[in-house]
């Protein structure tokens, strides 16, 4: 058994399976024009962009992050693909602790160029967010453990 094992890779890694290579490059870019969107790139968005980067064995510098939405969406074919795509984005937005204006326009636009209606898009957010709760949880019983735990 792992303690303190990395719930975000995990995720990423089982996500990741059910894409093609190609889908996998363009999340990773599309991952990247959603971190830039709001003008700055927090340094756990950087961290993360590194580890899936990895994940998809691509060298940090290969990532352009100058394709548009139109360049990046159509890459996005099956249902499940999409939803996808739209899950790790909502992940990202949220990781710093800031959900801001530009990152949540980005995303709906993402949706909205995917076919995505409104109300499965809230329903994919929540299920995001429930996933980050659910894994601050789990590490802030893991340091009350080690208060008081003999």
């Amino acid at each position: 058994q792992r303690l303190h094992a990395n719930p975000i890779q995990e995720d990423f890694t089982a996500m990741l399976d059910r894409l093609s290579r190609n889908e996998q490059r363009a999340l990773l870019e599309l991952l990247v024009h959603l971190a830039k969107s709001d003008g700055t790139i927090a340094e756990v968005e950087r961290e993360v962009l590194g580890m899936y980067a990895d994940l998809v064995d691509v060298a940090p510098e290969e990532i352009e992050g100058d394709y548009t939405l139109e360049d990046l969406v159509p890459q996005f074919v099956s249902p499940a693909s999409r939803v996808i795509a739209i899950q790790e984005l909502f992940r990202l937005s949220h990781l710093d602790g800031w959900f801001g204006e530009s990152e949540q326009s980005e995303i709906l636009e993402v949706g909205a160029m995917m076919g995505v209606p409104m109300e499965l898009l809230q329903k994919i957010e929540l299920w995001v967010l429930d996933g980050l709760n659910w894994v601050q949880r789990g590490e802030d019983l893991l340091d009350e453990a080690e208060e008081v735990v003999a």
